[in-house]
């Protein structure tokens, strides 16, 4: 599984690298921002990225990328769960960015390319049930798993970016056969992660 993480993370990368949302409820343990101080001061988004979504990644690395994407504030919490605090105007720049790459990754589902096995997405309004169709024996015989790890973690990412908690942040990927019509496998995000 830990395979799968570190690909879905490495697919999600925009996503991870552009990560928004912080609470001072450490300041001390959160490394000085090059934000100004009219920056900070207007800064009252904040958004937790819990920590299963950024194990194996690198944190540091992460932190830096979300300063340079307007983060204000960043918490580095307890239980390795980032918080970070942006304006209104940040926040809503990567819902829009989580939406976009979200969105381009269930198309490129269709063509095929990335996980051949996977024949079709499909997902709700709000990302929170997407089915892949596939070709059951491809699937089980290949390396596509990292697809489900990878549109688990963006559609939890896309949630958090759109108002829902971190703590109700939650996606239900299905694999369904693309013949029968049905299911062999279900994964919850970011539970299996």
């Amino acid at each position: 599984m830990h395979l799968k993480k570190w690909a879905a993370l490495f697919l999600c990368l925009p996503l991870l690298g552009a990560l928004a949302g912080c609470s001072a409820q450490d300041a001390a343990s959160a490394p000085v921002s090059s934000a100004s101080s009219e920056t900070i001061a207007n800064a009252n988004v904040t958004v937790m990225i819990p920590s299963v979504l950024l194990d194996g990644a690198n944190v540091e690395q992460t932190k830096k990328n979300a300063y340079s994407n307007g983060v204000a504030e960043i918490t580095e919490n307890d239980d390795g769960s980032l918080t970070y605090r942006m304006t209104q105007t940040v926040y809503d720049r990567m819902g829009e960015s989580t939406q976009r790459d979200l969105e381009s990754l269930v198309a490129s589902f269709q063509k095929g390319t990335d996980f051949p096995s996977i024949k079709e997405a499909r997902a709700d309004q709000g990302y929170q049930n997407i089915v892949l169709l596939a070709d059951q024996a491809a699937y089980r015989n290949g390396y596509d798993s990292a697809a489900l790890s990878t549109v688990g973690v963006c559609a939890v990412l896309y949630q958090i970016f759109h108002g829902v908690s971190s703590e109700d942040a939650c996606v239900t990927v299905t694999l369904q056969d693309e013949e029968t019509g049905e299911p062999f496998a279900t994964y919850t995000y970011p539970m299996d992660a």
